[in-house]
């Protein structure tokens, strides 16, 4: 499992009762790591391949110490944002786009 694992509404499994089952067999729309003490970046990015190897339709490496965010696509393409840039990903999730200055900024106090 992924550090978060993101469904769109209409894939979110429900069970018989209607609510959401507590298992989720099927692959995410977004995977999301991130990197944390004992794992390299090498380490977080081979993770984030096998997830869209998997069915991930992209995939999200977050590096905090270099504020950076690198996307990973089924079809290869790897793509690092730093601060200026727009992580988009409206093709999965439509109207989800996240500028890379924001996720960061919430780790600056005051």
């Amino acid at each position: 499992m992924p550090d978060v694992a993101i469904y769109r509404w209409d894939r979110i499994p429900l069970d018989a009762d209607g609510e959401v089952a507590d298992d989720f067999v099927e692959a995410p729309d977004v995977a999301v790591e991130i990197l944390s003490p004992g794992l390299s970046i090498r380490g977080m990015e081979g993770r984030c391949r096998w997830f869209v190897d998997n069915g991930v339709r992209v995939a999200v490496a977050v590096t905090p110490r270099r504020r950076t965010v690198t996307e990973i696509r089924p079809d290869g393409r790897v793509t690092i944002l730093t601060a200026g840039e727009v992580l988009d990903l409206t093709d999965v999730l439509p109207g989800l786009r996240l500028a890379i200055y924001e996720l960061f900024g919430v780790l600056r106090f005051g």
